[in-house]
C-alpha cells in the first residue's frame, strides 16, 4: 500500500504480508490488520500504527513516528531526523 500527501486510512482484518509505504503528513492506523510480516517506510510528518506478530522491517525519516504492537520476534529499525520507532 502507497499513501501521500495528506492522506488517512484506517485498517483492519488478518494478512500474512503487509507492506506500507508513507510519505508526507499521512495517517495510517492500522493497529487492528495483524500480519506476520511488515514492511514499511515511512517519511515527513507521516504517523503509522500498525500490528506485527512475527517480523518487523521499519525505516523511518524527518518528523515521522511508527508505533507498533504485537511482539514481533524480529525488529530492525532504521531512524533519521527527529522520527521515532516504538513498541508497545
Amino acid at each position: 500500500m502507497e499513501a501521500s500527501g495528506a492522506t488517512a486510512f484506517e485498517l483492519a482484518g488478518a494478512t500474512d504480508r503487509f507492506q506500507l509505504d508513507v510519505s508526507g503528513s499521512g495517517a495510517i492506523r492500522a493497529r487492528r490488520l495483524v500480519a506476520a510480516s511488515v514492511s514499511v517506510d515511512v517519511s515527513g510528518a507521516g504517523q503509522v500504527e500498525l500490528t506485527a506478530t512475527k517480523q518487523l522491517h521499519a525505516s523511518v525519516s524527518g518528523a515521522a513516528s511508527i508505533d507498533f504492537w504485537g511482539k514481533p520476534a524480529s525488529v530492525e529499525r532504521s531512524v533519521s531526523g527527529a522520527a521515532s520507532i516504538e513498541g508497545h
